[in-house]
């Protein structure tokens, strides 16, 4: 799961995400093993707010926006 996230976080920083941009993140079939508490680990440090199967891993920036509190 580490080395996802390190491959998201290079995803993230060569789409020119800012560093509290939401995502959303398409991970590739091999990941569908992982527990459902490491997919929540790996949205948690990737600010991911969807995750969605597909051939290739990418991202987009998340039409959501986050809500902040005063």
């Amino acid at each position: 799961a580490r080395e996802l996230v390190r491959q998201i976080q290079m995803l993230r920083k060569e789409a020119g995400c800012r560093i509290d941009e939401r995502i959303n993140v398409t991970l590739t079939d091999e990941h569908k093993t992982l527990s459902g508490e490491l997919l929540a680990w790996v949205k948690h440090q990737t600010l991911a707010t969807e995750l969605s199967w597909a051939e290739t891993l990418s991202l987009e920036r998340s039409s959501k926006v986050s809500e902040k509190t005063s």
